[in-house]
Order: structure tokens, then sequence, then C-alpha cells
């Protein structure tokens, strides 16, 4: 087992939370939950020290961070400090001996089923090991398209949680009432569950400079390459639209045979349509990024909360999404259309719709999807509501 080359005093007055996450920044290809980790460390610093215990490497990546060091805490931010484990202090008996000798008041579980990071505390915790009060968010992890992907090993291990009733000694942070429902259904109605919308970072004034020609619309979807993201009926979506459309996709290809099924469309486009895979863009890129698109389109299977949809209504960008995510209503909101999965037809006429909008009305969408970020970043509660789920 490794030592702690630089242990930071957590029992300090003020009190200490203790976020464990498998990706925290720098790391960029796990998308939204980095996202979440990184801006609740932020919105919390002024009230608690925050810890963060995470893995030293991106998902999918062989090598650690540059320039982090490893096996040891450090200085992140003001009253946040980073430990980024190795894969071998990931080990059960180096998460037992980080986790026993520091004892924060608060453990934040960020993942229904990690191992080193979920699975670890929660066994730690059912031998009271810990003193520690557990928070657990399951991040859209007990979503029913979720466990379609693994479901054996998902379900038993949800099984082994009930049986234990573990579940009746934690409490459960929820992002929405669908999240909430979804924990009931696996837990039972009795589980504890505060439902708080996620840290976001407030909106920056609106770009006003890009112009709307009629008939033409630049499309952006940030995004995994995977089943459960749905690329391949977005692919189809603009495909079959009638005016001049382009699609840049942006997010690794997590599974590439699915990824050559969506080529197989992109390689028969006609010619007023173009779809590009443009890699990766980093976070700290994004709005910059999002400046260059008229419309962010995403037909996901379900989203947590959808970082990437905040982020693209925070820069004034429409967004055509699913029914499957938090954000509802958008059309009567002049922000966007949440669809039904199973009226893809639908995304098509709305892709054309969009299209043919001159500058005056596009402005107005664009107005309304920048207003609907600005109304959720400054919600007067929110922070009242994680103050209260980690001081009672």
């Amino acid at each position: 087992m490794f030592q702690i080359n630089n242990p930071v005093d957590i029992n300090q007055p003020k009190r200490s939370i203790m976020v464990l996450s498998d990706w925290f920044a720098p790391g960029i290809r796990a998308g939204g939950p980095v996202t979440s980790s990184v801006n609740f460390s932020y919105a919390m610093q002024n009230d608690f020290n925050i810890h963060v215990l995470t893995s030293d490497r991106d998902l999918g990546d062989s090598q650690a961070y540059p320039n982090v060091n490893v096996n040891r805490w450090s200085h992140f931010d003001r009253n946040i400090s980073t430990f980024y484990c190795s894969p071998q202090y990931q080990a059960y008996s180096s998460i037992a001996s980080m986790l026993e000798r520091s004892q924060p008041d608060f453990l934040y579980l960020n993942s229904m089923f990690s191992k080193s990071f979920t699975v670890f505390p929660l066994w730690l915790h059912l031998f009271r090991k810990l003193q520690s009060t557990v928070v657990l968010a399951p991040r859209g992890m007990l979503r029913k398209t979720a466990l379609h992907f693994k479901p054996i090993k998902k379900h038993g291990f949800l099984n082994l949680l009930r049986a234990t009733g573990i579940a009746h000694r934690i409490r459960f942070h929820a992002t929405d009432k669908q999240e909430r429902a979804d924990i009931h259904r696996i837990f039972g109605r009795h589980s504890r569950v505060h439902v708080i919308g996620n840290c976001v970072r407030s909106p920056k004034p609106r770009n006003t400079t890009q112009t709307k020609v009629s008939g033409h619309l630049k499309i952006i979807s940030v995004g995994r390459i995977h089943p459960i993201k749905n690329t391949h009926l977005l692919v189809n979506a603009v495909a079959a639209a009638e005016n001049r459309l382009t699609l840049d996709l942006y997010g690794p290809i997590e599974d590439a045979n699915y990824w050559k099924t969506c080529q197989q469309t992109i390689n028969q486009l006609p010619g007023h349509i173009r779809i590009r895979h443009r890699g990766i863009v980093h976070a700290e890129k994004l709005q910059t990024t999002l400046d260059c698109y008229h419309l962010f389109a995403l037909a996901t299977a379900g989203e947590n909360f959808g970082h990437a949809i905040y982020e693209a209504l925070a820069a004034g960008k429409p967004v055509l999404i699913s029914d499957q995510t938090p954000w509802k209503n958008l059309q009567a909101k002049q922000a966007g259309w949440d669809l039904p999965l199973n009226a893809m037809r639908a995304y098509t006429q709305k892709l054309d719709q969009c299209a043919l909008m001159g500058p005056e009305e596009y402005n107005r969408w664009s107005l309304g999807a920048h207003q609907l970020a600005t109304q959720f970043a400054h919600s007067k509660t929110r922070r009242l509501e994680y103050l209260k789920l980690f001081t009672e």
C-alpha cells in the first residue's frame, strides 16, 4: 500500500466534505460527471473544506494526467484539495486506510457503480468503520435506459445493497424528480432523497455577433459516441433534412462498432448535408466553440442533467433534444424543443424549421435559450438546499 506523502488535515473547524469521483479536472472524456464534481466543489468552497479523491487519469487513458501529483494531497483552489489515485492506490486496502484515517464529516459519492469510489466506501460504512455521513448521487445511473447496459452486474449490486439495508442509512442526492422516482423504485419510498439541481456556472453575456441566414443551419452535438446517446438517430434526422445543414459531432468515440454504423449513413449523405466528427472539445473551449453554431442537438436516451445542454443554453443556442432529460417544455420558453425518441421525423421537421429562420426570428430563440440558463443559474434556493443536505 502507498504512503500518503502530504496528508491534508481535514479535521479543521470548518466542516469537511470528501468528494469521491472516478474523474475530476483536468479530465474531459467522462463529460458531465467531471463538470458536476468540479462545479460542486467551487460552489461549496466558501462553506466547507472540500477534499476530492479521484483517479489519476482520464476515462480510457492508460497514462496519468501530466502535471498532477499522484498519490498525495495537493492544493487545487481555495479550500479545495485533490488526491489523484493511481490504479494501484484504488485497491480496497488503500481506500480503506485513507477514509478511516481521514473521517471527514461527509462523504459525497458521485457514482452508483464505481468500485473504488462508491462500492468500497459503502462497504466500510456498512461495517461502521466510518463515522462520516454518506451522501450518494447516482448521477443518472439508475435510469432504466442506463441499467440496460451490463444489466446482470448492475442489478446484482443493487440487490446486494437492498439486502444489506444500507440504503436506509445514507442520503441520496437526486438532481430532478425523475431521479428521485428511480431511487424510490430501486430502494423503496422510505429512502431519504434530496432533490437539488446541479451546480452550474453563471452564463456570460450573450454573443450577438453571429449571423443567421435563412436556409442554412450549423448544428453542434457534444457527447460520447455511444448507443445511449443515440448518435445514429441524430445522424439520420439530419440526413433527411431538405435544407443545407452542417452537423459537427464532438466527443470521444467510446464504441467503435457503433460509430461504424453511423458512418454508413454519413458516407451516403446528399450534397446539401455535411456531418463531421471533430474530436473532443475541452471544457474551457466549449463556449467559444458553441459560438460558431446556431443549434445544439442531442437525441439522448437519458441524461441525469445534461451539462452540455446547459452550456449550449448559456451560450444562447436553442437546443433540440429528447424528452429524456430534465429540460422540459422548451418550446413554450422559446429555448428549443424536447421531443420523444419515437418521433424522429419531428426532429427533421424542427431542423428544417430552424434552418429557415432569419436573423430576427432566430434571435428571439437565442434570447429565450440564454434567459432559461440565466434563470436556472441564479436560483436563490439551490445553495440553501445544498447547505441543508450537508449540515443536517
